[in-house]
């Protein structure tokens, strides 16, 4: 039996945001992350540099000009498919609708992600979380040691 590839909309899920809007009525409708997707994102992580010192054995130091609050929006810009009643100040939505194919826009993205407050970002990154395991805890280590 040949192996094929899934419907993209059989990758998605959506979310309720119910720390930010106990109603239940926000919500983020999320892809599940590709190959394309990781290669991105590990992209970032090249940029790691490590020193080690021989007569020490054991002692190391890291360098990483990536912060884990870019690693949170790339993730979250990469795979986030649509805000569904998440407002803007002028009440458009913040997040509009992509197709599941698409990747959002950095410049679009970010200037909607920065108005966020910061506990309402951290809720659709586990958002992000819920249906893309591979990225979940103790994860952002094994990347950096370049086990993941």
């Amino acid at each position: 039996m040949a192996l094929k590839l899934p419907d993209p909309t059989e990758l998605e899920q959506t979310i309720k945001l119910l720390k930010a809007d106990p109603s239940g009525d926000a919500r983020v409708r999320i892809k599940q992350a590709t190959m394309g997707v990781d290669a991105i994102l590990s992209a970032l992580w090249a940029k790691t540099a490590w020193e080690f010192d021989d007569d020490q054995k054991g002692k190391v130091k890291q360098y990483n000009d990536v912060s884990r609050a870019q690693i949170m929006g790339e993730r979250v810009r990469l795979t986030l498919l649509e805000g569904i009643n998440i407002l803007d100040h002028e009440g458009k939505p913040l997040f509009p609708a992509v197709d599941p194919a698409a990747v959002r826009g950095r410049d679009t993205f970010y200037d909607a992600w920065s108005l966020l407050p910061s506990a309402w970002a951290d809720e659709i990154h586990e958002a992000v979380l819920q249906v893309n395991p591979q990225w979940g805890p103790g994860r952002e280590a094994q990347e950096e040691l370049g086990e993941a």
